[in-house]
């Protein structure tokens, strides 16, 4: 379990879940470099909670992977 520093309750794993939409606990890590759309959109489907690489990236280039994994979904 984790603390929520805003709001000062305990976040619960069945919480976590239910906010992020997703089956299990899990948060892929967004690994800039070694990450990407089909990286992310695997966890995805595999009930997890999907992240893309941003740091290293231009609004654009964010912006067509984010749409690429919309589009996955």
């Amino acid at each position: 379990m984790g603390v929520d520093a805003e709001h000062r309750h305990v976040v619960t794993p069945a919480a976590f879940r239910q906010r992020l939409g997703a089956a299990h606990p899990i948060l892929l890590a967004p690994m800039a470099g070694s990450g990407g759309v089909a990286l992310a959109a695997g966890a995805m489907a595999g009930g997890a909670v999907g992240a893309l690489p941003a740091a290293l990236l231009s609004p654009a280039a964010l912006r067509a992977q984010y749409a690429e994994l919309r589009a996955a979904e």
